[in-house]
């Protein structure tokens, strides 16, 4: 009797929690494309609230959306691809639950100075290369490549018809990137949009040689936009509880598996001055 009873209890317990989960609601971070409630015809963005059991109206056949709860964390709304590719797609109406995906995990790069010329080409040759706050200062080994006025990094790109030159700066060993100085022509700022092919390369002034060290895709989000998107997570994992380093890797996941690879120190920094989580490199 005693066995049933603790069943029982057992039973109501699950059941209780099952529907506690369900009525739980999804909280949006990010949105790419449009997708709409189908309910209300509401676009979905950051901030908006969504239940398992609503339906999604998808405008555009490649729109998925970055959501979350504390109980089940970050997960991916993405429209399934259509079994017959050559069928034109229009909007798709689907269920919250049948489309939740787990998100992939990714990180970025960690702190310490690039010691050679491998490890450099490969932090700044990812796909796209986030810089937060319109600035960001790498450290590279000054015995791999030295910076000076016969050594300096310089970047090379097409901007209306016209080749741009324009020579980086440096502190010692530090290389400096900022929107102001790589998208400024004739003293005025330029759409970073409208530059395509930009290359990286180190000059030797001595040989009058360049280096080719990678295709650069520098993006630059806006502050707000980024902060909109991020508390909706730190909000919520901070209301569960969830410790700052917990809530430093879920961000970092984020901002790199949205917006690109990106140099540690300049989230760390960025991340302590909007959110006033810091973390000690």
């Amino acid at each position: 009797m005693v066995l049933i009873k603790k069943l029982l209890a057992l039973g109501i317990f699950l059941v209780a929690s099952h529907l506690v989960n369900a009525q739980e609601p999804w909280y949006v971070m990010y949105v790419e494309g449009t997708i709409k409630l189908k309910s209300s015809g509401e676009i979905l963005k950051s901030g908006s609230q969504i239940t398992i059991g609503e339906k999604l109206v998808f405008e555009t056949p490649e729109a998925f959306a970055d959501v979350l709860t504390f109980s089940e964390g970050r997960k991916v709304l993405r429209m399934p691809k259509p079994e017959d590719k050559n069928k034109p797609t229009s909007e798709v109406v689907i269920f919250v639950k049948n489309i939740l995906a787990p998100s992939e995990k990714t990180m970025g790069s960690r702190g310490e100075a690039l010691n050679n010329i491998p490890d450099i080409q490969n932090h700044f040759g990812r796909e796209t290369y986030l810089i937060l706050g319109g600035t960001t200062q790498v450290k590279i080994n000054p015995y791999a490549l030295p910076m000076s006025d016969t050594f300096f990094f310089y970047v090379r790109y097409d901007y209306e018809g016209e080749s741009i030159i324009k020579k980086l700066d440096f502190r010692g060993d530090t290389l400096i990137l900022s929107k102001s100085t790589l998208f400024m022509i004739d003293n005025k700022t330029v759409d970073a949009a409208l530059a395509k092919n930009l290359h990286l390369y180190y000059y030797n002034a001595k040989k009058e040689k360049s280096l080719p060290i990678a295709l650069f895709s520098p993006i630059f989000p806006e502050d707000n936009k980024l902060k909109e998107e991020l508390d909706v997570m730190v909000s919520l994992l901070k209301k569960g509880g969830s410790p700052n380093k917990e809530i430093i890797k879920e961000a970092k996941t984020f901002l790199n598996q949205r917006y690109g690879h990106f140099y540690e120190e300049n989230f760390s920094n960025w991340f302590c001055k909007h959110f006033r989580i810091c973390q000690h490199l």
